[in-house]
């Protein structure tokens, strides 16, 4: 399963960066609607994928492969330029919280690490969620080996 995510953030890297064309309309959108513009088929494709591939891993209960997973979600987006691919793979970020409670403690440094180096214009709510996540995993591991 980690080679085939591998394979989708490799496909979609080049794929998704195809612009669409817009127009002026395009880009006010959403902001008196409240909606924003559809995703594109490859989108929607690929968030489907990558949700896919996480529940498998989740559901496997690999600690090994859910932090390749979040290691491979994670490294992605890298650019600070406004993308609509960049978009896509910030919101991907939301497949990695449930991984959390498969993680141990140094995968789970690993990849607060790694959301670090997540450009701050796409740390998202879900970027947010998952740091959460991961810090009270650390807080309850660490209340459950004081109590033992």
């Amino acid at each position: 399963m980690i080679e085939r995510l591998r394979e989708l953030y490799e496909k979609y890297a080049v794929e998704g960066l195809q612009e669409r064309k817009r127009s002026i309309g395009d880009a006010f959108r959403g902001w008196f609607s409240g909606r924003g513009k559809d995703p594109a088929p490859v989108d929607v494709d690929f968030m489907n994928e990558v949700a896919e591939c996480a529940e498998q891993i989740r559901s496997s209960g690999n600690g090994n492969d859910a932090f390749e997973a979040a290691r491979i979600i994670l490294s992605l987006p890298r650019s600070k330029k406004f993308s609509q691919r960049d978009l896509v793979f910030a919101a991907m970020h939301s497949r990695v919280t449930p991984l959390v409670p498969l993680l141990d403690a140094a995968q789970r440094g690993e990849v607060l690490k790694l959301m670090e180096e997540v450009p701050k214009a796409y740390r998202f709510p879900v970027y947010k969620e998952l740091k959460q996540a991961l810090l009270a995993a650390e807080q309850e591991e660490g209340s459950s080996s004081g109590n033992g």
